[in-house]
């Protein structure tokens, strides 16, 4: 309600991510609860909004062709040097996701690129209803089937190894294996990463072993490190760290302007709501002065009415015209010659007198 005791009334629209439902059913109660979390959410903002009706519900659901590994790509030359993957040669079979697995599972001295070392162990992984080659949105799926295995997959992008995939059993499970999927063209296939230190270590000046975060990607020079950082980083979804190119890696304080006090500021919030037509249509603001003179400090004034935007300048042109009147007032200075020739106190009045010259 307002000042004029007239209700506003608005429509609010609420969106939920989309849900990939080839893992598992899909879990329409946890849409709901989602859906009714986002309101609770907008009415508890502080702006008094109640739920009277919901006119529309719309569910939109639609087939992709989502990634899948392929036949062999071979590695390229940067990644291959590292000495940090096993790239398994199947030229006339789509099952890199499998091979990469039991490369894991079973490590080889001898011939561990080729197919023939893992075909043995081939029914040791439960399929059931995964689709080779397998895609990317199948791997919640096969980790189902598959209850002692946990899967993260990277890819390599623009000669940088970006998480696409991290499971949420990551560090749960006896066997947790890394991936990182190749692409050429419309083509992409798996790989084994046998040493996450090696492959991401190029990131870090640090010589000698890592200890990689399965989140993030970055790379720590202790163990206790890595252990105090995973319990933030874990709560959040797989992140990409861009590190700044050469020559734009060094930050300079250039705003020179920034170092001498303001001595006056104007915070400023309009509260609004939103019209039949979608228009958001202001319906009050409030101003906050902020004074470094304590005389002239937290000054507050709300206004809710008619012709928001209208009395919101009104009110600026006043505090305007107040705010130099207090800053052209004229105040005697202490000329006395020994404060005067004290370098300190120079120094200080060339401050004051650049901070008024300068607003």
């Amino acid at each position: 309600m307002s000042d004029t005791d007239q209700q506003q009334r608005t429509t609010a629209r609420f969106y939920i991510p989309p849900v990939i439902s080839s893992a598992e059913s899909l879990d329409l109660q946890n849409l709901t609860a989602t859906l009714q979390n986002s309101i609770e959410s907008f009415t508890s903002r502080g702006s008094g909004w109640n739920v009277s009706c919901i006119r529309s519900l719309s569910l939109c659901i639609g087939v992709f062709r989502p990634t899948a590994g392929s036949s062999f790509i071979p590695t390229p030359a940067e990644i291959f040097k590292k000495k940090a993957t096993i790239n398994v040669r199947n030229h006339n079979t789509n099952d890199c996701f499998q091979y990469s697995i039991l490369a894991a599972l079973h490590p080889a001295t001898n011939h561990q690129n080729n197919p023939y070392t893992y075909n043995k162990y081939l029914n040791e992984l439960d399929m059931t209803g995964i689709q080779t080659p397998v895609a990317l949105s199948s791997i919640p799926k096969f980790e189902i089937r598959n209850p002692t295995i946990s899967i993260n997959v990277l890819v390599y992008e623009k000669k940088d190894r970006i998480p696409v995939y991290t499971s949420k059993f990551c560090n749960q499970r006896p066997n947790h294996i890394n991936l990182l999927l190749l692409f050429k063209g419309d083509k992409f296939h798996y790989t084994l990463i046998t040493s996450l230190s090696r492959l991401v270590g190029d990131k870090t000046q640090h010589d000698g072993k890592t200890f990689v975060c399965q989140y993030c990607l970055y790379p720590f020079a202790t163990e206790h490190c890595l252990q105090n950082h995973l319990p933030e980083c874990s709560r959040h979804p797989a992140q990409h760290i861009q590190y700044p190119e050469k020559n734009q890696n060094i930050l300079k304080f250039n705003k020179i302007q920034h170092m001498f006090p303001v001595p006056f500021v104007l915070y400023a919030d309009f509260e609004s709501f939103i019209k039949t037509d979608g228009e958001h249509e202001p319906s009050g603001f409030c101003c906050l002065r902020v004074s470094k003179f304590p005389e002239h400090d937290h000054k507050i004034y709300t206004y809710s009415g008619d012709n928001v935007l209208q009395e919101f300048f009104k009110y600026i042109k006043q505090e305007q015209d107040t705010i130099c009147k207090i800053l052209s007032t004229n105040l005697p200075i202490n000329t006395n010659r020994r404060k005067v020739q004290s370098p300190r106190r120079r120094h200080h009045m060339f401050h004051l007198r650049t901070t008024l010259h300068y607003h």
